[in-house]
């Protein structure tokens, strides 16, 4: 089994080379140990390498319910330690239910670039958050194969830069499969079970590099 990655261009889709599906285990015991290395930095490492953060990274996780989030989406929380050693950012994790809170901490975020990631249900939540704070400039948004589909909201202007990882095979339920919509997005198109995308290195670098290139 082959998982693919292809970027959605005015012309059409350009495919990525085929990555082998069984390399995955060998990806997930590297992300293991990056895991740990994170959990065990947490917070007090942004801390110490930005005491004035000029980006605001906030990580809306996925799950069924909510809560769960913090044991279904172990991929976006080591994906989050690995953004909180990016120089001059700061991170936030929170379930996708909390999202008025991550949308109220970034309404009070002034004179400082933000972003928000999303996988799964944060993903559907961070286009909600996008749309609440309309006076607010949100310099960044990433979903990972937001779901579920129909609760997707178009982007507003205030969003000034967006990346979707799009799911062509969504999971069963209902889960994935979300479409991003709105100015200024951009669109990689993927083939890979919903609950792996998480663990994407290639998607996880895309989004590093974009955050990184908002801390600068």
């Amino acid at each position: 089994m082959f998982t693919s990655v292809a970027e959605r261009r005015s012309r059409g889709a350009r495919t990525a080379r085929p990555v082998r599906a069984d390399a995955g285990l060998q990806i997930v015991k590297r992300l293991i140990i990056l895991l740990a290395m994170a959990l065990g930095c947490g917070v007090a490492c942004a801390d110490d390498k930005a005491e004035r953060p000029t980006t605001f990274v906030y990580v809306l996780l996925g799950g069924l319910a909510g809560v769960d989030g913090y044991v279904d989406s172990q991929g976006m929380l080591l994906l989050a330690g690995r953004i909180a050693s990016i120089p001059n950012t700061w991170v936030e994790t929170y379930p996708w239910r909390d999202w008025v809170t991550a949308a109220n901490r970034v309404w009070a975020r002034k004179d400082a670039r933000v972003a928000v990631v999303g996988y799964s249900g944060g993903g559907s939540r961070a286009t909600w958050l996008a749309n609440s704070v309309l006076h607010k400039d949100i310099d960044l948004i990433v979903t990972y194969d937001p779901s579920p589909k129909w609760q997707m909201q178009n982007l507003p202007a205030n969003v000034k830069k967006a990346i979707t990882f799009e799911n062509q095979i969504p999971f069963i339920f209902g889960l994935g499969g979300g479409e991003l919509t709105g100015p200024n997005v951009k669109h990689y198109l993927i083939q890979e079970e919903h609950l792996l995308v998480q663990f994407d290195e290639r998607l996880h670098r895309i989004t590093l590099d974009a955050i990184e290139e908002l801390a600068k």
